[in-house]
C-alpha cells in the first residue's frame, strides 16, 4: 500500500519504486499500475 501520493495512480501507466535498506543496498522496480476491481478474482467457492 502506497500513502502519500503526490497525485492519483492511473491504470495503464507505472511507477518507480526504490526500496532502500539499512544494508545500504537499494532495489529498484518498475511498477505497473492496475485495477483493483478488475485484478480481483471473484470466487464464490471462497471460504473464512
Amino acid at each position: 500500500m502506497l500513502f502519500d501520493l503526490k497525485s492519483r495512480l492511473k491504470e495503464g501507466e507505472s511507477i518507480d519504486l526504490s526500496l532502500h535498506f539499512a544494508s545500504g543496498d537499494v532495489m529498484e522496480y518498475v511498477i505497473p499500475v492496475k485495477s483493483v476491481i478488475n485484478g480481483m478474482a471473484m470466487d464464490s467457492d471462497h471460504k473464512h
